[in-house]
């Protein structure tokens, strides 16, 4: 059991991937890039509030993380040494736990041309308020509509975040990315959760409308094999059809 939750918690240390657009912008090439990328990906403390039923995190105890020290004198430590990222994400379990050590993680990388990137479910973001400006973008998890969402993170949920994501939309300039996780079967009560991602992105186009501070992304889910969630072939194409319709551009 141990081998396999250092296993879950190391996915993803060293990554590689790519977007497919959706909609309006399905037709833009993305420019040829000169160099490969690099990003930094710090992770800033072990604990959420949350138990999403998705999380493929796995802690005997997250109530009892605390924000690591090492972190930010490793990500000083790296930069010295000449390491330039692109871009840095800011993630956790749920970074805006630790606002002081995330605040000051962020100042650390901040510079002209760097993304800074924070990833979080949102509920916390107005505490951010001294700092939000110190991030380009901020990738808010939502799981569809608010029956869906809520199913997936617990009640009210969905509510307090969207409050969250037009708290930031209107006290500073930072760009809003919205995340949602597709996963396989029906969400709670609700239809097939593919449907309740296309009713998110109605919703979001209905409330922000055409601006380019809003945007849209689905993760494909991933776990070990026998997972209940586990996406199948005609999970995926179900949804780009579904997100071809809606006005607001989509990426998976």
């Amino acid at each position: 059991q141990t081998t396999t939750n250092l296993l879950m918690n190391a996915i993803g240390a060293v990554s590689w991937g790519s977007f497919s657009n959706i909609g309006r912008s399905n037709h833009e090439p993305s420019p040829p890039q000169a160099s490969p990328r690099t990003y930094l990906a710090v992770e800033v403390g072990e604990t959420c509030q949350l138990k999403c039923r998705h999380c493929i995190y796995h802690r005997s105890d997250p109530a009892t993380g605390r924000p690591n020290p090492i972190v930010l004198e490793r990500t000083a430590a790296a930069l010295r040494r000449g390491f330039d990222p692109a871009w840095v994400t800011f993630a956790g379990k749920e970074p805006t736990v630790y606002p002081e050590q995330l605040l000051d993680l962020a100042a650390l990388t901040r510079r002209s041309g760097r993304l800074n990137i924070l990833m979080t479910n949102g509920l916390r973001l107005p505490a951010l308020e001294d700092g939000i400006d110190l991030f380009d973008y901020v990738d808010v998890s939502l799981d569809g509509t608010e029956a869906a969402h809520d199913w997936m993170r617990g009640p009210g949920n969905f509510r307090r975040t969207m409050k969250s994501i037009e708290w930031v939309l209107q006290n500073s300039n930072v760009h809003v990315g919205i995340i949602a996780t597709l996963v396989h079967g029906d969400a709670g009560d609700c239809s097939d959760q593919g449907s309740q991602i296309e009713a998110l992105a109605r919703d979001l186009h209905s409330r922000f409308g055409d601006g380019d501070r809003v945007s849209l992304s689905v993760s494909l889910y991933y776990g070990l094999p026998g997972d209940p969630f586990l996406l199948d072939a005609t999970d995926i194409s179900r949804l780009v059809r579904r997100l071809s319709a809606p006005g607001l551009p989509a990426r998976v």
